[in-house]
């Protein structure tokens, strides 16, 4: 303000100064910006010149060379048999070749026979190794020319009869055409010159340059990157040049320049822009010059009267400041002039303001129930309040300018000074209690003195402030008397009492809360560090006598501060909830916890915590704590024997039941939970018959235990009479049990104890082992059966398979012959299934396609069933090799279960792929080729708990089922190398999946009833004990083309072979029957007859399909296998296969 007041030009000189260096900034600005514009529109103008220049000297130099391009127009009618009419010929039509120019021709040797004028004395001569006749393009790079020894360029157009004519173009003439358009195209000192490829100048305004053949191209360097238009900065002979270059297509790497000294440049551009900076010069000089009269006029001259004004403003006036001429100044001036006048009215309320605070000030003081005083540096009073003065009876006039000494007795006016001084000193409050009389007794006041500083820092007084603590001392006194009872009552307690402050830790809550932390519990359980610094936070503040005897310390000071301590880690979980009380505000907490003494011993305790909002808002808590280490001791021992109890109870094998004396549970073994379904929480104080629920098993009446019988006789019980217990669930088992008083210490009975086993595994495994005899003898009676009735079998469909031969291929009787022989297939395949289902039996396996087998169980198992079956198998499905009887008993079995599980009738869906299954697969197989079968019905499906029993022997979920068809098909697959498996769905159906190894062997038909018959030659032995199945094989064979030979047991077999051998007419193949009652079988004929000949063809043929020799017949010496029934078409594949081995 002092500034603008009393000096009125220094703004108007600033504001001259910062204007004149923003109008110079500008100058700068605008002209640096104008001289890029003019360099870079000078720039574009003179590239575009360069490119334009550049550009014509091209057009002009490709034209003149290109000019002789039609002359192939002007050869046609040339004579070309005469030589001397080519030449005049030549010369007469090639009258337009200028200066320095020739023409000549080559035949196909390359030697001149014509030319023109220039060329006369060169006919003759061999031209063939020159280069650019070599080269035989047809325009040449630059050479010399064997005339002159002028630059030229040869074009050559090709003749008749191998002949080339060549055309010369002088080069030195090119220069001359662009001399006129150096002269007239480029601005100023600018200038083209031409290099050839080596840097030698070819056209240049310096005309030694050129006479000299000057290499130019050596001295320019320095070559900067061209712009967008290809302007580029180089150097050349200590010059700065700016320059265009485009490289030539003809001559060959030619390359024209246009350069521009860089100083004839920065020459034109300073030219161009000289009259711009001083046009600009000048209009900034006159922006300044009107600026300076507008601050002078409407700026300057106003604050100046303004200033003078508010000079001559005397404090009291409450007149307004004016400007004169108001329409002449700025509105800005007129805005000021307002404001500065609100100023003055706000400092004129201002001091009424203050008056009127000054007066509240002294309501205040006088109000006050402390007497107040100030006093200057000499002591004297400056200021009392009311209370003050009343309180020594004194009136303002009385006290004001006084010193103490002219009102207090000496000693305390000493006393009052001597406190003064000691303000003013060390410039510091002081606080001290003071006894002062008056009327109304003695009186004990707590007196506070400070400094009063002027605005240096200097002490220029003391303000003194005392309350009257008469009261409080007295309450004081008997707070004293209350706390040394209160000390005593808590040193005498019998339990340990602590302090503790946990002001940080609740600190630490309230932060959490102010984060938006709601759940501190959930927050602590994710944060366990919070606990743990919460535990070194907390500070023990007291401790009464009996917690120094617990924790072991001597004094007081041992144990008071840190809390980490005496604090044990398994106590974090305790700790922990104690946070979350105090954060949530609870009145009181108690727990059990663990803690250490001094000497690191773990002593168990319980723990109560008053958290009262009295308490809490101190920050504090106090603890109680008891020493329950004996008790817990106790409570341990009394667990481990109960532990001891319950782990013995668990370990017995048997259900284990404890009842009280009104017959309600106490203890259940886990043997007796898992037998009744029952856990022990949810059974006890349950009477014992509404857990032990049993039936009898044979009436399926209720059968309860005794308990009032045992209870009243006291004597051990066996309960066991055909019993049946009924599971919580539902599931029924076999149980045997006995029962039994509990006594006491006295023999009173106070209860029962029941146990129990479950033997319905027992009982089942003993009806197993009956139906295993059972199956054992069905197995014997089955073998039997299965090889007569496979006999039986032989003949008939062997004679069925004769009478097909014999029948005509359009017979009707060929239609029942293959009706019957299908019906004999299928007892067959029922004698196998018979033979497997009661003893098992390794598979004879042999290379078919699963296609008829399929389709043969749908016919078999879905006819007249309201199931529909959809097969889907590609044609080019894999051939496997497996026993066909067995595997149509797997589909059959997994066709009737689909059924089954559909009883209104529904769609069952095979389909067959061929799938390779890899290392990384998540099957049970080895890597390789598979079929995989997959049958999917639409039943009821399978529960999820039953999936890994389904393939269990004798699990059913059939009210009526054997529980052994899944087994058999499980362990049949698996036989054959196989995988079987299912995925199912409750009330949406089950899959099955078949996973069968492919076979690299052809298929031989799963029925060779439609194959032709393969015949061949030689004797054949057939063994067997029937006599129609010899003479079937005899016809059959006979029928083949073999010579048969018979033989009833093994014995004979083996002197027939014998014979044979010795009368060189050996048997090409022997069929041996595998059983022969009373008499020597295959098994043992077959080693007999090997020791005779080792190379002897031994076939198989058993009645026993399911015999071990049948699936691993080579191990037994046997190389092929024919099980019984067979037709003709099977015998003659067989008997093939074994002799061509």
């Amino acid at each position: 303000m002092n500034i603008f007041f009393s000096e009125p030009g220094y703004l108007t000189a600033k504001i001259r100064t910062v204007l004149i260096l923003c109008a110079l900034l500008c100058y700068v600005v605008i002209l640096s910006i104008s001289v890029f514009c003019a360099s870079r529109e000078i720039k574009g103008n003179l590239s575009d010149v360069m490119i334009s220049a550049a550009r014509i000297s091209r057009a002009i130099i490709n034209d003149d060379i290109h000019r002789y391009r039609n002359i192939e127009e002007m050869l046609a009618g040339i004579p070309w048999e005469d030589g001397e009419e080519i030449r005049g010929y030549l010369q007469g039509k090639i009258s337009f070749l200028e200066p320095g120019d020739c023409a000549y021709i080559l035949n196909a040797r390359g030697i001149v026979v014509s030319a023109t004028r220039e060329y006369e004395d060169m006919i003759g001569l061999d031209f063939s190794r020159l280069e650019y006749v070599q080269a035989g393009v047809q325009v040449s790079g630059v050479h010399q020319s064997l005339i002159n020894n002028n630059p030229v360029v040869t074009l050559q157009y090709v003749m008749p009869g191998g002949r080339r004519l060549m055309m010369e173009k002088d080069l030195t003439a090119i220069p001359e055409k662009l001399e006129q358009l150096s002269v007239a195209g480029l601005i100023g000192k600018a200038f083209l010159f031409i290099l050839a490829g080596d840097g030698t100048v070819i056209f240049h305004p310096e005309k030694e340059l050129v006479a000299s053949r000057y290499n130019l191209g050596l001295n320019i360097h320095a070559v900067s990157q061209p712009d967008r238009k290809g302007i580029f900065i180089f150097e050349c002979n200590g010059r700065k040049f700016l320059g265009y270059r485009e490289t030539l297509n003809l001559p060959f790497n030619w390359t024209f320049y246009a350069a521009l000294p860089y100083s004839a440049y920065q020459d034109y551009v300073i030219r161009k822009l000289s009259l711009q900076s001083v046009l600009l010069a000048v209009v900034l000089l006159v922006m300044l010059g009107f600026i300076q009269f507008l601050l002078e006029r409407r700026f300057s001259r106003p604050i100046n009267r303004l200033a003078n004004s508010l000079s001559r403003l005397e404090p009291d006036e409450t007149r307004e400041l004016s400007l004169p001429d108001p329409d002449r100044n700025t509105v800005e001036l007129l805005q000021i002039t307002d404001a500065v006048n609100r100023l003055l009215e706000n400092v004129r309320i201002a001091n009424v303001r203050m008056i009127e605070k000054e007066h509240e000030l002294k309501s205040i003081l006088d109000h006050s129930p402390a007497m107040i005083h100030l006093k200057d540096s000499e002591g004297r009073y400056r200021l009392t309040n009311r209370r003050y003065r009343d309180f020594f009876g004194l009136n303002n006039v009385d006290i004001a300018g006084k010193t103490p000494q002219d009102i207090f007795p000496e000693e305390v006016a000493q006393q009052q000074c001597a406190n003064d001084r000691k303000v003013i000193e060390k410039k510091t409050p002081v606080q001290y209690d003071e006894d002062v009389s008056n009327e109304d007794g003695l009186h004990v006041f707590l007196s506070v003195k400070f400094p009063l500083f002027d605005s240096a820092g200097n002490a220029v007084g003391v303000c003194g402030i005392s309350t009257d603590i008469s009261d409080r001392k007295r309450m004081e006194d008997m707070l004293q008397k209350s706390e040394k009872r209160y000390r005593n009552i808590f040193n005498m307690v019998p339990a340990s009492i602590w302090e503790e402050d946990v002001s940080e830790v609740l600190s630490d809550i309230d932060e959490l809360k102010s984060q938006g932390v709601e759940d501190i519990g959930a927050y602590l359980d994710e944060h366990p560090e919070f606990v743990q610094d919460a535990v070194r936070k907390v500070r023990i503040l007291d401790v009464n006598r009996e917690t120094l005897r617990m924790y072991g310390a001597k004094t007081k000071d041992e144990l008071l501060g840190s809390f980490e301590k005496i604090f044990a880690p398994e106590s974090l979980e305790v700790f922990k909830k104690i946070i979350v009380a105090m954060s949530q505000g609870d009145a009181e907490f108690c727990s059990e916890a663990v803690n250490q003494t001094l000497q690191q011993e773990k002593i168990d305790i319980f723990l109560s915590i008053a958290l009262s909002a009295e308490e809490i808002a101190e920050r504090k808590i106090l603890l109680t704590i008891m020493d329950i280490t004996k008790r817990k001791q106790a409570e341990q021992a009394l667990l481990r024997e109960k532990e001891l109890l319950s782990v013995t109870l668990q370990s017995i094998g048997d259900g284990v039941i404890t009842t009280d004396i009104d017959g309600r549970i106490v203890i259940m073994s886990r043997m007796a939970q898992e037998i009744t379904g029952w856990s022990e929480e949810d059974a006890r104080g349950r009477p014992l018959t509404d857990v032990y629920h049993k039936i009898d098993s044979l009436s399926r009446n209720r059968r309860d235990v005794p308990i009032d019988k045992i209870l009243e006789t006291g004597q051990i019980g066996d309960l066991s009479r055909n019993s049946i217990l009924v599971a919580r669930n539902g599931a029924e088992k076999i149980v045997i049990d006995s029962g039994a008083p509990i006594r006491d210490v006295d023999g009173e009975v106070v209860g029962l104890v029941l146990v129990f086993r479950d033997v319905t595994n027992q009982v089942k495994l003993e009806e197993e082992a009956w139906k295993v005899e059972k199956l054992e003898s069905l197995g014997v009676l089955a073998g039997g059966i299965a090889h007569d009735f496979n006999n039986l079998l032989t003949a008939i469909q062997g004679n069925i398979s004769l009478a097909k031969m014999f029948s005509g291929s359009d017979s009707r009787a060929l239609v029942r012959l293959k009706a019957a022989e299908k019906a004999a297939q299928r007892a067959r395949d029922l004698t196998q299934q018979l033979m497997t289902f009661a003893r098992g039996g390794a598979p004879v396996t042999e290379t078919v396609s699963l296609v008829d087998i399929i389709r043969d169980s749908v016919d078999f198992v879905l006819r007249g069933s309201k199931t529909k079956c959809e097969v889907d198998i590609p044609e080019d499905l894999w051939p496997v090799e497996v026993d066909p009887g067995q595997m149509n008993q797997v589909f059959n079995n997994l066709l009737i279960n689909a059924d089954q599980s559909m009883p209104e009738g529904g769609v069952v869906r095979v389909v067959g792929t061929n799938v390779r299954v890899e290392p990384d697969d998540d099957l049970p197989l080895d890597p390789g080729k598979y079929v995989k079968i997959s049958i999917e019905d639409q039943g009821i499906g399978i529960s999820k708990k039953y999936l890994h029993k389904i393939f269990d022997p004798y699990f059913t979920t059939k009210q009526k089922g054997s529980g052994l068809g899944l087994a058999s098909c499980h362990s049949i697959i698996k036989r054959h190398n196989g995988f079987l498996t299912l995925e199912s769905q409750v009330s949406k159906g089950t899959i099955f999946y078949i996973y069968l190894p492919a076979s690299v062997r052809k298929t031989a038909g799963a029925n060779d009833s439609g194959a032709e018959l393969i015949k061949g030659q030689g004797r054949v032995l057939v063994m067997d004990d029937e006599d129609m199945v010899r003479e079937l094989a005899g016809e059959t064979l006979q029928l083949l083309g073999y010579e048969p030979g018979f033989a009833r047991d093994g014995k004979e077999a083996v002197d027939l072979y014998r014979e044979s051998m010795e009368v060189d007419k050996k048997f090409s193949a022997v069929i041996m029957d595998l059983t022969i009652p009373g008499g020597m079988g295959g098994y043992e004929a077959v080693g007999e007859i090997l020791k005779v000949d080792p190379d002897a063809r031994v076939i198989v043929s058993s009645g026993y399909a399911q015999a071990p020799i049948m699936s691993d017949y080579r191990k037994y010496g046997f190389m092929g296998v024919l099980a019984k029934p067979y037709r003709a078409e099977k015998m003659a594949r067989v008997l093939a296969e074994v002799c061509s081995d």
